[in-house]
């Protein structure tokens, strides 16, 4: 029986980005860009050119102050342009100067939503910035309403044709002749509506406790200090009793939000709508689930036979980023200017704190062009692939300026860098062979967990609302553990119950899949360097700059890699997992 633990609050990595999905004033500047030369050696971040310059100075994080974003003004600012632009007296350039303006406060407004999220993460009990966080959220369709607001206005002046060509591009406002998002009522209404149970959802987790004993205490502490497996299950089991269906019914009500959202904006089901306007995908939710289809028919036989490995090796933050500092020097190219880039500006957080956020994550703070790592250590050598899965994140982020749009690639380069990271390190024989054998041990748990999550959101998505309750959600989640050989039947409930704690299901619908999929083409370029040493570094530095603007497929295909949707990729994929593990 295999008794895999759905942990407390699980730590799945989120690429989060503050740009908007309208436009981005960069993408339309970016023209032809010449990939830097390594053939000499290794490039300093000093001289490696990126694609574009940051609208403030580089600076250290703890260097940069947090201001609330004038909102009144930038909304009125967004408005007062578009009336220019209509009114028939303005040039194009002055309104190319007004908007320019008025986009680096856009921008910021985005900067600064995410710098207090990050801070506020850094420390839970921290209310000034968990207050900021929840502000920028509510202030953000707001801000979005405006900005397509201002574009629509444009849109139909008679300055059109000289704005395109002297700004933003030929045929921009071709997508503004019609109604946006955001000029219906209801469809702005549902909008907010997600964004408040989502906030609901993230006070809901934030440090949750019980009564146990006689008093009142935290959830982690109580897991943390868990003598038995028995223990551990019954404070488990005392949280779901406290929090599960409250956490049920705002994922109930996030259903049933999300369903209409998706209908209004003319779309069949709310995975069209995913996959289209937030993920930019170039496959089919009917592919996905084909695709599951087989993680669960040929994949899952092979991880019910796998031998789990064994308790991970202790290892220090401090160890943990001198070893990925190792790998960085030893892979060169991207990788070793963007770890120089990482360490002059103080990029990340790798610190231990009781009233750290757990998880990990890569955020990006646009007015900066810095991408930023959080990581909340569980000191094992299991936080040294945390790492090098966010500086993954990171490296894509810096060489890119955060314009790889498509979430299946930017896993990509997270994925196929804990790969790279594992034979780059002075971690020793045995530790090495130990990281490695986990590795590929939760490289196949981790298709048939993500694959799991899928089909449970998909069948979740597809319930009526008279069958949409908490107990039918449970009672789907068990036989989804199950299907996929997570658990067998007669543990299955006490997993049963363990899907609250996905947090994607909650804050990014239908972006599991992306973990599979992307884990496929990771793992390919593994195999290349496994084969020829440097054919998989080169294969992913290629990729990083065939990614931006880019969808996955059409990526993959540039880099000569095998689709993950071809019929007998899962085959091999079963055949190297059973000779591996």
């Amino acid at each position: 029986m295999k008794k895999r633990c759905f942990a407390l609050l699980l730590a799945l990595a989120l690429l989060l980005t503050g740009c908007s999905p309208l436009f981005d004033l960069y993408s339309a500047a970016r023209g032809e860009y010449t990939r830097p030369d390594y053939s000499d050696g290794a490039i300093s971040y000093r001289e490696f050119q990126r694609p574009y310059q940051p609208r403030v100075k580089y600076t250290a994080e703890p260097d940069i102050e947090y201001v609330r974003p004038d909102v009144d003004s930038l909304c009125s600012t967004l408005k007062s342009i578009g009336a220019s632009a209509t009114g028939g007296k303005a040039a194009a350039a002055d309104i190319i100067n007004q908007f320019d303006a008025a986009y680096d406060d856009y921008v910021l407004f985005n900067t600064m939503g995410e710098l207090a999220y990050l801070r506020y993460t850094r420390d839970l009990s921290d209310s000034y910035y968990e207050a900021e966080y929840t502000w920028c959220t509510d202030q953000t369709t707001r801000v979005e309403k405006a900005m397509e607001d201002c574009y629509t206005t444009m849109a139909k002046s008679s300055l059109r044709s000289a704005l395109e060509e002297q700004y933003f591009g030929e045929d921009f406002f071709a997508s503004y002749d019609s109604d946006g998002v955001y000029s219906d009522a209801r469809t702005v209404a549902l909008l907010q509506q997600e964004s408040e149970l989502q906030a609901q959802y993230v006070a809901l987790q934030n440090d949750p406790s019980i009564e146990w004993n006689g008093s009142t205490r935290s959830v982690s502490e109580l897991l943390e200090n868990a003598v038995t497996a028995d223990l551990y299950y019954e404070v488990l089991g005392a949280y779901y009793d406290a929090y599960g269906a409250q956490a049920g019914e705002i994922y109930i009500k996030l259903i049933q939000t999300r369903r209409e959202l998706a209908g209004r904006l003319g779309y069949g089901s709310y995975a069209d709508y995913a996959y289209d306007a937030l993920y930019y995908r170039d496959y089919t939710p009917a592919q996905a689930e084909r695709y599951v289809e087989r993680v669960r028919t040929e994949l899952a036989p092979v991880y019910t036979e796998a031998a789990e490995p064994m308790q991970l090796s202790a290892l220090s933050a401090d160890e943990t980023m001198q070893h990925l500092h190792e790998a960085a020097d030893t892979l060169g190219g991207e990788v070793q200017t963007a770890m120089g880039f990482l360490d002059a500006y103080s990029l990340y957080d790798i610190t231990s704190s009781a009233n750290k956020m757990p998880g990990s994550y890569t955020t990006y703070l646009e007015s900066y062009e810095m991408p930023y790592i959080y990581i909340s250590p569980e000191g094992t050598l299991a936080d040294l692939l945390t790492a090098a899965h966010e500086f993954g994140h990171f490296v894509d982020g810096y060489v890119n300026c955060n314009q790889t749009f498509s979430i299946d690639c930017s896993e990509v380069f997270s994925q196929a860098l804990e790969y790279l990271t594992l034979g780059s390190t002075s971690l020793g024989f045995a530790r090495a062979a130990e990281l490695r054998q986990y590795k590929l041990y939760d490289s196949l748990e981790t298709f048939l967990t993500q694959a799991c999550y899928y089909a449970f959101e998909c069948k979740a998505y597809a319930l009526p609302d008279s069958e949409l309750t908490v107990e039918k959600l449970n009672e789907l989640f068990a036989e989804c553990c199950v299907d996929f050989g997570l658990f067998d039947e007669a543990s299955a409930e006490q997993a049963a119950r363990s899907w609250i704690d996905v947090q994607h299901f909650f804050s990014a619908p239908y972006y599991v899949i992306s973990y599979c999929v992307s884990n496929d083409a990771a793992l390919q370029i593994y195999q290349l360097e496994q084969e020829t040493p440097g054919a998989g570094l080169k294969a992913f530095s290629d990729l990083l700059y065939a990614a931006p603007e880019s969808t996955f497929l059409a990526m993959l295909q540039d880099g000569s890699l095998t689709s993950p949707f071809d019929e007998s990729r899962m085959q091999d994929l079963a055949a190297y997992f059973k000779e591996a593990l």
